[in-house]
């Protein structure tokens, strides 16, 4: 290629702990381990080991994290900015290309709502994300934003970054059908086909169903994409993925 390009990128659902190991110390951002497939008590001592390891490697982790907020602010915000800053050189660089749109994949929330106090949401995170996405917005290159678990209260401060669309809009912590209904005027939803459900559980038929359900209500005056509510692991039989798909294909034209 004569061009450099940009790659900045995280790995979802590696296999084993060596491979962890691997991309980690290769300076990967971000490492996801699936122990799907084991049993749970060697799922659970996989999933203990490669999070170990990767504290060890992190600038805080998130326990010194929360911590630091309360007993050192300006130490938490000094490493913020240097991150913030690398984040908004990449922004820049990729305004220049062209692309059809921006991922932010930003997991801030549990089931209940936010991982930290809506305060600092609104003193740490807003004003520097908003920094990180201003040269795509300058541009018009659309945003969609990635955040697991409760998402209500990230909705409104979505809307207001400029953030186009959001997934995956957990189902056993969202109501997609609430949220289409108070926000689809201003923001797209993407997902909510349950993996810890009829994805995993279910038969096809019933994975056709539920599809079907979500195309009916959720697509009259547009801003919703099929997509099942967080990555497709070992748990789901390959019949019921096709079904989703096959199911989005037929029915969710507008």
């Amino acid at each position: 290629m004569d061009k450099d390009v940009l790659l900045v990128h995280y790995l979802d659902h590696l296999i084993n702990f060596e491979l962890c190991v691997r991309c980690i110390e290769k300076g990967y951002p971000s490492v996801m381990i699936d122990g799907s497939a084991l049993k749970l008590e060697e799922n659970i001592a996989l999933t203990k080991r490669v999070v170990e390891f990767a504290y060890s490697n992190e600038v805080l982790g998130i326990e010194n994290f929360m911590l630091k907020l309360y007993d050192d602010i300006e130490l938490v915000e000094h490493i913020m900015d240097i991150f913030i800053d690398y984040s908004t050189r990449i922004t820049k660089e990729l305004s220049k290309r062209n692309i059809d749109c921006f991922w932010l994949d930003d997991d801030m929330a549990f089931n209940n709502g936010f991982l930290i106090q809506p305060e600092f949401i609104k003193d740490l995170w807003i004003p520097r994300t908003n920094k990180m996405l201003e040269p795509l917005k300058e541009k018009n290159i659309p945003i969609y934003m990635h955040c697991c678990a409760n998402i209500t209260d990230l909705i409104p401060i979505a809307i207001d970054l400029g953030i186009k669309a959001i997934h995956p809009v957990q189902p056993n912590c969202n109501d997609i059908y609430v949220l289409k209904e108070k926000y689809g005027h201003k923001m797209s939803f993407v997902g909510n086909i349950d993996l810890a459900g009829v994805l995993s559980f279910g038969t096809p038929e019933e994975v056709m169903e539920d599809t079907r359900k979500h195309i009916d209500k959720l697509a009259p005056g547009g801003g919703y994409v099929v997509a099942s509510s967080h990555s497709i692991t070992d748990d789901v039989p390959p019949q019921n993925y096709i079904a989703m798909i096959e199911t989005a294909q037929t029915y969710g034209k507008y």
